[in-house]
């Protein structure tokens, strides 16, 4: 039988999880098991630290007065932060437009967020909703350190992942 990380719950060979590079400690008591476990705890809150700024790079549209014409541009938004959505869905405070085609079924989005100050990238398929509202876009961290994204509103939505994080 595997062992599993006490801190993402992943299977793990030897000491040091592959995935969230924990080192897990094996004890023989239950004062030990304890200290061990809010050692994997505190350890999760620093990575969930370390992870920050979920943006999406949002396409942009102004009317110039000057020139009568459309401008357009990307937009980095930010959505949250890492510890903000560990294991509850945050959303988006801005709003998107919705599908002007209503025969587009998925959108494909570039997310983008930092891990210790680097950025990173996950590329995103997600089924678009029919609803009356504009869309927001949500993150959530689940406890094995996976990221799911959700695209719709509070009671509408579709959602995609589990995706890993790159944790290093």
């Amino acid at each position: 039988m595997a062992r599993k990380c006490k801190c993402c719950a992943r299977d793990i060979v030897g000491s040091k999880c592959s995935y969230c590079k924990y080192i897990n400690v094996e004890v023989l008591d239950n004062p030990g098991s304890e200290c061990e476990l809010e050692r994997a705890a505190q350890y999760k809150a620093g990575l969930l630290e370390r992870i920050t700024d979920f943006s999406i790079n949002a396409y942009t549209y102004k009317w110039d007065q000057k020139t009568s014409k459309f401008e357009s541009g990307r937009l980095p938004v930010k959505i949250t932060d890492g510890k903000e959505c560990y294991e509850q869905i945050v959303w988006s405070k801005k709003a998107f437009e919705k599908n002007p085609d209503d025969r587009m079924q998925e959108r494909d989005i570039t997310i983008s967020y930092m891990f210790d100050g680097e950025q990173k990238e996950i590329n995103v398929k997600l089924k678009t909703i029919q609803c009356n509202d504009l869309w927001r876009l949500g993150v959530m961290i689940h406890q094995d350190l996976t990221v799911s994204f959700y695209l719709g509103t509070v009671d509408n939505y579709t959602v995609s992942g589990p995706f890993n994080l790159e944790l290093k």
